[in-house]
C-alpha cells in the first residue's frame, strides 16, 4: 500500500509482488498457501488455480455448512491482513502454519457458536470432524 509509511511496494508477505489489495488477499503465494491449507481442513479439494472462496461456498450443500465456509474465509482475511501488518511494523513474518493453526482454533469456537438444534446430524457431525482434526 503506498501510504508514504515505506519507500518499499513489495509484498511484505511473500517479497514477489507489488503490494496491493488484489495481489495481497488473492495472488500472494503466502495468502494462497494459507487459504489452500485452510480448505484442505474443511475437506473441500480444489487447486491453486481455483478461486477458493467462491469454489468452496458454491460446493456447500448447506446454509450451515455456508456459514462455517464463510465464518473460516472471514478468519483467513483477518489473520492475513493481521499477518501484513506485523511484517510493516515489526518485520516480523510468521509462518503460513501459524495462521493456519490460528483460524483453525478460532473457526473450532465459532463452529460451536454457530451449531444448535437445527443444525442437521449429518452437518454436526461434518462440524466436530473438522474442529477436532488436526491441522497437520
Amino acid at each position: 500500500m503506498q501510504w508514504g509509511i515505506t519507500d518499499n511496494d513489495v509484498c511484505m508477505l511473500c517479497g514477489v509482488g507489488a503490494e496491493t489489495v488484489m495481489h495481497l488477499m488473492v495472488s500472494c503465494p503466502y495468502t494462497r498457501s494459507v487459504f489452500l491449507e485452510v480448505a484442505r481442513w474443511l475437506n473441500m479439494s480444489v487447486s491453486a488455480d481455483n478461486d477458493l472462496v467462491r469454489w468452496c461456498y458454491e460446493q456447500s450443500t448447506s446454509e450451515f455448512r455456508k456459514r462455517v465456509l464463510g465464518s473460516a474465509f472471514k478468519a483467513c482475511y483477518y489473520c492475513i491482513w493481521q499477518q501484513r501488518n506485523k511484517a510493516r511494523v515489526e518485520l516480523e513474518i510468521l509462518m503460513p502454519r501459524y495462521l493456519v493453526e490460528s483460524i483453525h482454533f478460532s473457526l473450532s469456537i465459532r463452529i460451536r457458536m454457530i451449531s444448535n438444534c437445527n443444525t442437521s446430524s449429518h452437518d454436526r457431525d461434518w462440524s466436530q470432524n473438522i474442529a477436532r482434526s488436526n491441522m497437520h
